[in-house]
């Protein structure tokens, strides 16, 4: 396949808008269904909807629509509607999320694409399922080699490393006096996903768990938290439920999710050390729960209702693979645990 160098420029120009949106489907994989199904940006449809993606306004869409012929499965061009927007990063930001955008797209017709580590196999896997051609997923990966659209992927979190030898967490038990307290509302074999989260503070603030219980009690009306586990700013583990307590960590997912939360604001606010601590309790909770990494999920990826944890897939990949890489020898971990008195917080340490 020879390079078209006006592709060449449109690309260069328009990786920021593709980055600029996270998505279970990565960069250069959404980069090249752009060229294919657009042409660059030059075919019909794309100049008279701003759909570079050949998206059908099939449900849950409710927005503009444009009728366009079409290829279809039987060999035929029909006349179909497809979904237009106002201006071309509205198609891309509706492209990002299209793959997750209801439960059968999510966990049927995408899920080997969403699952796959690496661009090629994505492309790979979006035959048959995105587009009836045998040949697209293909087609796909020429044009990602071809214009070397893997160089757009966001690279991966510097903090990807193994924890070291003498990386030793703090494990605070706040069970007892956790918001909502405790009870039995699943069954531990009812998880099969470890959700990532960030509480979207600033960590210079040094915000705790009890600050966010406060807010989600007095200005949500819960009736109970978010996290299951949640890291402080110092990198201290705060476990507040049970696993067999369902929170209220992501909308509509609960039942089958554990919940991890960083006090961070953006992946670049992240301390090495909350990181390292947040790699530990996951490679715990996945010992616990029988799970493999592929079932470590950001809060995006579950419901695209949010950026949290702020990776995007290239990065939730990259520590996806971390995760299936033997850990160091890891030491006893020290246990706190706390209670309240007299409107004070007292800390009991365990010592050796």
């Amino acid at each position: 396949m020879t390079k078209d160098p006006w592709i060449v420029k449109r690309m260069a120009s328009l990786a920021t808008l593709f980055q600029k949106y996270p998505s279970s489907i990565s960069v250069a994989t959404r980069m090249a269904q752009f060229i294919l199904e657009s042409n660059g940006g030059r075919s019909p449809l794309y100049l008279q909807s701003n759909n570079g993606f050949g998206i059908k306004a099939s449900a849950p869409w409710q927005g503009r629509v444009v009728e366009h012929a079409s290829l279809e499965a039987n060999g035929e061009m029909e006349v179909s509607l497809f979904r237009a927007y106002s201006s071309l990063e509205e198609g891309i930001a509706d492209h990002a999320k299209f793959f997750t955008s209801t439960d059968y797209r999510k966990n049927v017709v995408y899920k080997a694409a969403i699952e796959a580590l690496d661009s090629h196999q994505e492309a790979r896997a979006l035959s048959g399922s995105y587009a009836v051609d045998p040949t697209y997923g293909d087609q796909l990966v020429k044009l990602i080699r071809t214009y070397d659209l893997t160089q757009y992927n966001l690279q991966p979190a510097k903090e990807t490393v193994p924890i070291s030898e003498d990386f030793t967490p703090i494990v605070i038990d706040r069970r007892a006096e956790a918001l909502g307290g405790q009870a039995k509302d699943r069954s531990i074999q009812a998880i099969t996903t470890i959700v990532w989260h960030y509480t979207a503070v600033k960590r210079s603030l040094d915000r705790k768990i009890w600050h966010h219980e406060a807010f989600w009690q007095e200005e949500r009306g819960w009736d109970r938290g978010g996290y299951h586990y949640y890291i402080d700013s110092q990198a201290n583990i705060y476990q507040n439920y049970d696993l067999e307590r369902i929170t209220w960590g992501v909308a509509d997912c609960n039942h089958f999710c554990v919940h991890i939360s960083v006090e961070a604001n953006t992946k670049d606010d992240y301390s090495a050390e909350q990181i390292r601590a947040r790699d530990w309790l996951t490679r715990h909770l996945m010992e616990q729960l029988k799970l493999d990494a592929s079932a470590v999920k950001g809060h995006w990826e579950v419901n695209n209702n949010s950026l949290c944890p702020g990776y995007n897939k290239e990065e939730m990949d990259a520590f996806r693979r971390q995760l299936t890489l033997p850990s160091v020898p890891e030491r006893p971990e020290r246990v706190e645990t706390c209670f309240i008195l007299g409107g004070k917080r007292f800390l009991i340490r365990l010592v050796d």
